[in-house]
């Protein structure tokens, strides 16, 4: 693939990307809010300014996956690494049943 076609691969799927990049997003960031503080019972208020990274960083998920895949399974891929990383540093922090 040269790298003409892999631009316009990019630009064709921009828009599917940027659309499912907020919807997903903005669910798991408001999911990751409710499971802090109903799960986990964290004192939080839900903090607003965590939604941009959010967004961008399953954007950029999207977008790279999008290259080889279909958007769909990109989509399903980037919340499957965002959870598994989420779960992994959950573990890494739990403290231990006394």
């Amino acid at each position: 693939m040269d790298i003409a076609s892999l631009l316009g691969n990019v630009a064709n799927s921009l828009p599917v990307d940027i659309i499912a990049a907020l919807g997903v997003g903005v669910l798991r960031n408001v999911a990751g809010y409710f499971e802090n503080k109903y799960v986990n019972k964290l004192n939080i208020n839900y903090d607003i300014k965590q939604l941009p990274a959010t967004v961008l960083k399953y954007f950029a998920f999207i977008t790279i996956l999008s290259l080889g895949i279909d958007t769909g399974p990109a989509i399903a891929a980037s919340l499957g690494i965002d959870l598994g990383v989420s779960a992994i540093k959950k573990a890494g922090t739990a403290t231990p049943a006394k």
